[in-house]
């Protein structure tokens, strides 16, 4: 992470493609990750977070349909709440673990 400037209890990767920034308090920690695409519409945000899931317009591009059902799935089994904002353009989600999810990571890290 060359790229990468820390500020506080900030790391902002912003050079990096999609933007990725880390950032902890007290109450918890967050992590969110941005792109610059076409974004999605406001009625089908809940929707992107099913599996097999895609947007009409990207049935024509390689993929799936798991890669944010995975990252909501993942978010759920360490106690984080996901969050979904416009980037304009583009995208950003936002995962924000509580600090108790925090704390049972760093025990496990250091065992």
């Amino acid at each position: 992470m060359d790229n990468c400037d820390i500020t506080g209890r900030v790391l902002a990767c912003t050079d990096l493609y999609p933007y990725a920034w880390y950032w902890q308090s007290d109450a918890g920690a967050a992590i969110a990750v941005s792109d610059e695409g076409p974004g999605i519409p406001g009625d089908e945000i809940r929707n992107v977070f099913k599996r097999f899931y895609r947007l009409e317009r990207s049935r024509r591009t390689p993929g799936n349909g798991l890669g944010l059902s995975l990252v909501a799935a993942v978010a759920r089994l360490h106690g984080a709440q996901i969050e979904t904002l416009d980037n304009a353009p583009g995208l950003t989600i936002r995962l924000g673990f509580p600090a108790s999810a925090r704390s049972g990571v760093e025990d496990a890290a250091s065992s």
